[in-house]
Parts: structure tokens; C-alpha cells; sequence
């Protein structure tokens, strides 16, 4: 494939079986995947995000803070010059060294750990194979109405209120994970403005 389903929150092997296709072949899962990439598109853009996989980051030689628990990023100096979220997955002690460690960072949005933004992924992917034949898929909406010729279709509305049954979940339902744009920077502690703590 193409595209690097290392980076998708949903596998196209899991929506497959939703659109009625038991065996796909690579170029469906290609289709598939294309889809959950568009879904995924409204979902960084919301949350301000790159992307929504993390990836795996390995730092070599790296020195504690004294007394840090080592399972918490906060324990590496390191660690802040990733401006994004950061988990420790491992560290192993570099041998014939004394705390010193070769430790491995989880940097990034973990999309596919977060119930909602998986939900939100799936649901807007399957619906874009479903109702856009450029997919590739046989269109699976309800049709209300026929033209005389059979050239133009009419498709039962879906449910539209937020929260009704059958309803698609909304960019809103993700507003929790939201980043926000604004970052601190790199000043000195209690030094925020050039005359601050100083009397006139």
C-alpha cells in the first residue's frame, strides 16, 4: 500500500466487512485507507494536530533528574524538546554506566488509544465509502426516489440532530482532546516581562 497504515487510527482490514467486502483485494484496502485518511484530515485540522499516531522515539545516554520516578518524561531534561505530548515507554541501563539510560519516548497524540477520535474516524470513513461512489464501493444509502431514466437518485435523509440515533458523531465530541495554539516560551522563571518586579 501507499499509504503507511502505521499513521491511519482504524485499519482498512477491520472496515472492509462494513462495506460488504470479505476478501479485499489492494486496491479496496487502498480505497479504504483514503477514506480514513480524509476522516482523519477534519480530525487534525480540529484538534490542531500533524497527525494522530504517535511515534516511537529512542534517546541514548540520557542522565535522571535525581530522585525522578524514570517511568515519567518529567525525569528527563531531554524530553522538553519534544512540543508535543510524550510518554516513557521503556529504559534500560546502558552498561558499565552509572545512571545513565538509553530511553524510548512515545511522542505524539495517541489517536488510536482515544475512544472518541477512533469512533469519530470509522464512523465518517464508512460513511464516505458507503455514499461516495469514488471509492470505488457500491453506494449503500437508502433510495427514496428514481428519475423517469434512472440517472438520478434520491437518497433517504440521515439523521441529523446531534446525539439521535443514527446520528454521525461531531468534531464537537472531540473538543476534550483539542490542542491549543498557544505555547509558552522559553523564559527564565518569574522573568515575564523585561521590568517585572521592579518599582517606579
Amino acid at each position: 500500500m501507499t499509504v503507511d497504515v502505521n499513521t491511519l487510527v482504524v485499519q482498512p482490514t477491520d472496515l472492509a466487512s462494513k462495506v460488504g467486502v470479505t476478501n479485499p483485494s489492494q486496491a479496496q484496502l487502498e480505497s479504504i485507507a483514503e477514506a480514513i485518511l480524509d476522516a482523519q484530515a477534519d480530525v487534525e485540522g480540529f484538534l490542531n494536530r500533524d497527525g494522530l499516531v504517535p511515534t516511537v522515539v529512542t534517546l541514548r545516554g540520557l542522565t535522571p533528574l535525581l530522585g525522578a520516578d524514570l517511568g515519567s518524561y518529567r525525569a528527563w531534561r531531554e524530553a522538553r524538546q519534544f512540543d508535543d505530548d510524550v510518554e516513557v515507554v521503556s529504559y534500560t541501563p546502558v552498561a558499565g554506566e552509572v545512571d545513565c539510560y538509553d530511553v524510548e519516548f512515545k511522542v505524539g497524540f495517541d489517536g488510536p488509544n482515544k475512544r472518541p477520535v477512533v469512533r469519530y474516524v470509522r464512523a465518517h470513513a464508512l460513511r464516505g465509502l458507503r455514499e461516495d461512489d469514488s471509492y470505488g464501493f457500491p453506494l449503500k444509502r437508502i433510495v427514496n426516489n428514481m428519475s423517469a431514466d434512472g440517472q438520478s437518485l434520491g437518497f433517504e435523509p440521515r439523521p441529523s440532530a446531534e446525539g439521535a440515533p443514527g446520528a454521525l458523531p461531531t468534531l464537537k465530541s472531540l473538543r476534550q482532546f483539542k490542542r491549543m495554539s498557544i505555547h509558552a516560551g522559553n523564559r527564565a522563571n518569574g522573568r515575564l516581562w523585561p521590568n517585572s518586579g521592579i518599582r517606579l
